[in-house]
């Protein structure tokens, strides 16, 4: 998937998880949104031509000399795997603010989509756009609520 797929799809994610969580902690959306479009983009770090990769080289640099100890592949088990998952789980047990339930919920996103979804598939594509409608909905509910 691109980098464009995992924002909208991370962010749609969020979204809808905040609507269901705003009434158990205290949430702030701008941060959730800003959690959601680095947790969206983190697990691609080992990727050699990814689009933050390509912005951010410092981690990829480090991480590809890690990553020689385990696969010399994308998708290993340093930042695609079941221990990223109960990693961003437990970091939002502990914390629970904003950035770090938006960065938890991102990075699940990433990794699940990466697993389901295949590059260019059409399912990729009904994905992307029904993202587009999730975000303007619950965006709507969010303005209603205001009033």
């Amino acid at each position: 998937m691109t980098s464009k797929t995992h924002i909208i799809f991370g962010v749609a994610v969020n979204t809808t998880a905040t609507y269901f969580l705003k009434d158990y902690i205290d949430i702030d959306l701008s941060e959730i949104l800003i959690g959601s479009i680095v947790g969206s983009l983190l697990p691609d770090l080992d990727s050699s031509n990814s689009w933050i990769t390509q912005t951010i080289p410092l981690p990829y640099k480090l991480l590809s000399k890690t990553k020689k100890l385990y696969y010399n592949t994308h998708r290993t088990i340093i930042l695609h795997s079941i221990y990223t998952i109960i990693i961003s789980i437990v970091l939002m047990i502990l914390f629970k603010n904003s950035i770090t339930i938006g960065l938890g919920i991102g990075i699940i996103s990433h990794i699940i989509t990466d697993y389901s979804i295949k590059c260019n598939s059409l399912l990729e594509k009904i994905c992307y756009h029904l993202s587009y409608f999730i975000i303007f909905f619950n965006c709507i509910n969010y303005i209603k609520e205001l009033f």
